[in-house]
């Protein structure tokens, strides 16, 4: 194999790993890079090179540099979709967890220690309360 063929295939699987790890499908890079989505797939699958200008928005897109884009790397290891959904969901509970914190962090409590939890909590009614709601509901409707 060339060299040639051999920067081809790096530069293509390069695409698709910051495409995983942006968490973008192809038509959703395909879209901020302004080309169509079988184009992506086609550069992805070998079938077709990007172009100079496509190289350049790539590199700006993901902030990589060239040596970046051209260095090689273990092959790419597919994930199902399952486990694609729960890597973003997974990722964006952490955002949230963090601006949480970062939230209460600003809040001026009085000196007393404070507990706080980074995933809500809801009381709930004891069993007793619940059933005598009902049935104070109940009784309202007959009268």
């Amino acid at each position: 194999m060339s060299d040639e063929t051999n920067l081809g295939k790096i530069i293509r699987e390069n695409i698709q790993y910051y495409r995983y790890k942006s968490h973008l499908t192809q038509e959703q890079l395909a879209e901020k890079l302004e080309v169509s989505r079988t184009h992506i797939s086609n550069i992805e699958a070998g079938k077709a090179l990007p172009s100079i200008i496509l190289i350049d928005k790539i590199m700006k897109f993901f902030s990589i540099t060239p040596n970046e884009l051209m260095q090689s790397r273990l092959p790419i290891e597919t994930i199902t979709d399952d486990e694609r959904l729960r890597n973003i969901i997974q990722d964006q509970l952490d955002i949230a967890k963090i601006n949480l914190f970062e939230s209460v962090k600003k809040i001026k409590f009085d000196d007393k220690p404070t507990v706080v939890y980074t995933t809500p909590i809801r009381p709930r009614p004891h069993i007793e309360e619940i059933a005598q709601n009902k049935q104070n509901k109940k009784n309202k409707k007959k009268d």
